[in-house]
């Protein structure tokens, strides 16, 4: 009776254990679930933060004529104090030491080919909804997949072709994300800030930071606080890993996800195909990030008994 959809979940499973096999030599791991929907595209990374102006008072670069310690008085403290006064719905600070090169052609081929893909995608995602012999949920008894089921194995297969065409097109930049508590963003933002500029974040593919406070989709809270770290590749494991240890051991931070810049150039960035490339669980261990942790906290106290 489901046989076409059962055949085609075998032919998925077949498929991403193909690509399993191609992701782990890039680098990416096993993804993520979530619905699709529709998709349009958008700025990446920093780009939203310096759109409308030729430079923004609250983007600092080399060439902006101010010192960024000077920058650097305004806090996220005071930005949240905005938000919370209906000011502004999301405020940022950030800081950018360089830009690096894009092939823009071939990221308009990867979006080109990561629309088609989509567009099939959901096509198959409506036809598993309009199916009406499908059972809506699971029969565990009898083997047979429900709707969700079936509409949840396209998703993933999506995921893992949208990272695979970024990869393919050389579209490797991305952000790194930490959430963080409103009593620490101000210590962690000037950290961070001189961190990337002229710091141990400086040696890593890292090329700038934004500190974002406002609503936020990922978190649901208002006045949620997070640090993006835009970064040249994120589908490089052993650099990530780094700025993993670089975060924790320098600044104190747990570096929580990683997401790439296609996902989000495909306006895909509040829908249910996730985001990321990495989590922090897929690189270092709770045991790696205590004994860091302990490093950093340890180095601390040192510096302030001193």
């Amino acid at each position: 009776m489901h046989r076409n959809w059962h055949s085609l979940i075998a032919s998925r499973a077949a498929t991403n254990a193909n690509v399993a096999s191609r992701t782990r030599v890039l680098g990416i791991p096993k993804a993520g679930t979530g619905p699709l929907r529709a998709f349009t595209t958008s700025p990446t990374s920093l780009d939203a933060s310096l759109a409308g102006s030729p430079q923004s008072p609250n983007v600092w670069t080399p060439e902006c004529g101010v010192a960024l310690d000077e920058f650097l008085t305004k806090k996220p403290s005071s930005l949240m104090q905005q938000t919370h006064g209906g000011k502004a719905a999301v405020e940022s600070l950030s800081v950018i030491r360089t830009r690096p090169t894009a092939d823009t052609s071939r990221h308009e081929s990867a979006k080109e080919e990561a629309a088609e893909m989509l567009r099939e995608a959901e096509a198959k995602v409506q036809a598993i909804r309009d199916d009406e012999s499908l059972p809506k949920r699971a029969v565990k008894k009898k083997g047979i997949l429900g709707k969700k089921q079936l509409k949840q194995a396209v998703w993933d297969d999506a995921h893992e072709k949208l990272k695979e065409i970024a990869v393919r097109h050389g579209y490797v930049s991305g952000q790194g994300v930490v959430f963080l508590k409103q009593e620490k963003a101000d210590g962690v933002w000037f950290s961070v800030a001189h961190s990337v500029v002229s710091g141990a974040l400086s040696t890593t593919n890292v090329y700038g930071a934004n500190m974002v406070v406002g609503p936020d989709h990922e978190t649901r809270a208002w006045g949620s606080t997070s640090l993006r770290l835009s970064m040249s590749n994120v589908f490089d494991r052993d650099e990530v890993t780094e700025l993993m240890r670089t975060l924790m051991r320098q600044h104190g931070v747990k570096l929580t996800l990683v997401k790439f810049d296609l996902h989000k150039a495909m306006g895909l960035d509040k829908g249910k195909i996730k985001s990321h490339v990495w989590l922090h669980s897929n690189l270092l261990s709770n045991d790696d990030f205590k004994k860091l942790r302990k490093e950093y906290y340890g180095e601390f106290h040192s510096k302030s008994t001193e």
